[in-house]
Formats: C-alpha cells, structure tokens, sequence
C-alpha cells in the first residue's frame, strides 16, 4: 500500500434521522487542515505481584472519534455549519425580486440534545470509514488581510465503523477580506444603520458548544451532548483613538454584526450570497495594543457575545444562497 498525503483525505458529513445511526455523506467539504481521527482512553494496570514493574497491562474503556477541520467559508456549506451551531434548522424565505435567491434565518434550540451527524473520512486508498453520533464542539469564523476567509470545526463522535465512501464535491461561492466588515453600536442600536469600523486588520468569532460526554458502563461508546454555549472573538484594529479602549475600560454594553458579502458574484438579479452574524448584547473583556517600534500599532480586542435575560436575545444568524432550504432528512 502506497503512502499517501494529506491532501488525499476527503471528509463529507450528513446528518442523521436517527441518532448515531450512521448516513451516506450530502456535502463533501474542500480542506486546508484536517485533524480527526479516532481516539480512545485508556487505564493502565497498575496492580502490584511481589515485584518492582508498576505496570502490567492496557485496557481501552473509550472508544471516540475527535477532531477539528479547517475549510475556506463557502457559502452554501456554511450553512450546514451555522445549523449545527443552532441545533435546528432555519427559516428559509424566498428573497423578494431575487429569483432564485434566499435567506436562511438560524436561531439557537435550546436545548442538550442536538441532531447529530455522521462524518465520512476517506483517507486517500488506507481506510475509509464513517463516524455516527457526531456533534461539533466548536466552530470559528475568521477574516484577516492576507487570506481568504476561513472556518474551522471541531467535532466528537462515536467510534467509526468502515464504510464505502466515494467523494464527491461541488463548486461554491467564496470570500475573500474585502467582502467582510464589522458594526458595533450601543447595546439596542440599529445595526442597519451603522457605518462599518474602518482600519480593521482582522476579525474572529467562536462558537463553542461545550460538548458532554454520556457515558454509560456495558459498552465503550460515548454519546456526545452540547452543553452551555459560549460566544467569543477577536478583533484587531489599527489604533488611531481611545474609543474602544474607552468602551473596555467603561463596561459599555455593545451590539455586533459581522458581515460578509461576496459582491463579485450575483445571485437573483441583483444581490449577493451573504453571512451576517449578529450579536445583539456584547461586551469587550480585554484591550491590548502592540507598541512594536517599526509597525502601525494595532489595539486587539477580546470580545464576549452574552444572553440577554430580558430579551432572550444571544446570537441571530443568516445565510444568503441559492440553496433552497436546510431541511431536516425526514423533511427533504
């Protein structure tokens, strides 16, 4: 068997009717990294018989399946990510006057029991396999200068089973830095209207899932749950004035929206596929320049999206494409 590189791993994903019960991939995802392979935990025999040796043995309690895989953000796949952040699917509408072209609205399930996943891993000609029961764990966005928009997710799972595989992708939408700008306004402010924040050198957002492990005695299966979601990022900004250090310092309450529109291609007549991340309360835990002697000094900003107890306001997600829906497979 020949050796092969890693660009010859192909990794597709479906989500399951029935959990952790093993589909055929829907979507196979381009890569740049990819990290998901199988694990186990293990105890070590430690028991003692007269002699100085502290071990005898190994034995496997766990068997799983953990990873991460980072991808270019393409605009259909990306909602299949953004419903595994929400745990349901979305609101799909028809835009008005843009035949063809739709908005896809995701609000968060709350809820421990997500659907879950199957993820397909064809390791060039070695193995080939698929892994039920998964969950993503986390899934960051992000948007710097000098590359192309990208995303990374991580999952867990159940362990993986061999399978028959047959890759097959598609070509998608991408985005690069100059299709994406952020707004920030006062907590309750009108994104809409906002002027985007000029000198923006980069922009990242987490969703992390927090994901439980169930486990249970009589077998080594883990059954992966969600559990409190957190909503963190970055920015960093070319610093020219004290106004987000003044936000940080003071504890100001925010708003946020993170868009991303890639006006170089049309969809319908006249618009353009589209991410807009909206988070209605956020606040700014840490402030940090970078006084380097030969560089334009840049302010990094450590950003929280928070739950809104009056509102139950947290996280407001849309996608725009040419995919007609996002639906569940016992609706498709």
């Amino acid at each position: 068997m020949e050796e092969i590189i890693g660009a010859l791993v192909s990794f597709g994903y479906g989500q399951e009717e029935v959990g952790g019960t093993a589909v055929a991939p829907t979507r196979w995802l381009g890569k740049y990294d990819f990290s998901f392979i199988p694990k186990s935990d293990k105890i070590i025999n430690e028991s003692s018989y007269a002699h100085l040796a502290k071990e005898s043995g190994i034995a496997t309690i766990r068997q799983y399946g953990e990873g991460e895989v980072t991808a270019k953000i393409f605009d259909k796949a990306i909602g299949d990510f953004l419903k595994m952040v929400a745990g349901q699917e979305p609101t799909s509408t028809p835009v008005a006057g843009q035949s063809g072209a739709v908005d896809h609205v995701f609000s968060l399930l709350n809820s421990n029991a997500h659907p879950s996943y199957t993820l397909a891993v064809k390791e060039g000609g070695i193995t080939d396999n698929r892994y039920p029961g998964a969950l993503l764990s986390s899934l960051s966005l992000e948007i710097a200068v000098d590359d192309y928009a990208k995303m990374t997710a991580g999952f867990i799972s159940e362990v993986g089973a061999s399978a028959s595989n047959t890759p097959a992708f598609t070509q998608e939408n991408e985005f690069v830095p100059s299709h994406a700008n952020i707004k920030v306004v006062a907590k309750g402010g009108d994104l809409d209207a906002a002027t985007e924040i000029a000198d923006v050198r980069s922009v990242s957002l987490e969703f992390n899932k927090n994901p439980l492990r169930k486990e249970a005695i009589g077998d080594k299966k883990i059954n992966p749950r969600n559990g409190r979601m957190e909503i963190t990022g970055e920015i960093e900004i070319y610093y020219n004035s004290t106004t987000f250090k003044d936000y940080w310092n003071n504890d100001t309450e925010l708003a946020m929206r993170l868009e991303i529109e890639n006006t170089d291609v049309t969809i319908g007549s006249s618009t353009s596929p589209k991410i807009t991340i909206d988070l209605p309360f956020m606040m700014i835990e840490n402030w940090e320049p970078d006084f380097g002697a030969d560089d334009l000094v840049p302010q990094t900003l450590s950003i929280h999206g928070l739950y809104d107890a009056s509102t139950g306001d947290f996280v407001d997600m849309t996608v725009r494409n040419t995919e007609t829906d996002y639906a569940d497979p016992d609706e498709s």
